[in-house]
């Protein structure tokens, strides 16, 4: 190995133990394992590998965690729809809608946080839903969605959260309608 080269290699060496190496080095394999860790038998392996493909934001990535969407370990579907949500795909939308009727509440709640994310007008309708939810934090999450989408659609609803008997959905209306230029 030449200097140049040692020296390079210790530069990425060091860059990475502080976290600064450089954007993209090593994703393109880390992708495809995550994508081939979703068919994991183990749920743990499929949670983490949805998990941190929503952190690499590779587009790639999107059809195979709307596929997991339906995985049968409710927390790798949670996992999945987060990371939607931080790959803000236009593509998820359909998928992340019809995730809001799933029993799960931790789910609905995640898949209304991703749906915000996306800012896509398609879900304000299913997120207006989502305010008569049972579950406040379902509830609360909705109302930011729908802060974030800045629908005129939504004004109503939100006004009228503000009176939610839940605080948290109250303060999320109020910061909503603060934030959003209708």
């Amino acid at each position: 190995m030449r200097n140049t080269d040692i020296i390079a290699v210790s530069i990425l060496v060091c860059f990475s133990i502080i976290g600064l190496v450089p954007a993209g080095y090593g994703q393109a394999g880390d992708v495809n394992k995550y994508i081939s860790d979703l068919k994991d038998p183990d749920a743990n392996v499929r949670m983490s590998a949805a998990e941190e493909l929503g952190a690499i934001k590779d587009q790639r990535a999107v059809d195979f965690l709307i596929a997991t969407l339906k995985d049968k370990d409710t927390h790798v579907r949670i996992d999945a729809a987060r990371s939607l949500g931080f790959l803000k795909a236009p593509k998820a939308v359909e998928p992340l809608i019809a995730t809001l009727k799933d029993p799960d509440s931790t789910l609905r709640q995640t898949a209304a946080r991703s749906l915000g994310f996306i800012n896509d007008p398609k879900a304000v309708e299913p997120l207006l839903a989502l305010l008569k939810d049972k579950e406040p934090k379902v509830r609360e999450n909705a109302v930011s969605a729908l802060g974030k989408i800045k629908d005129i659609r939504a004004f109503d609803a939100l006004m009228a959260a503000q009176k939610d008997t839940d605080p948290n959905v109250q303060k999320a209306a109020t910061e909503a309608l603060g934030n959003a230029t209708f």
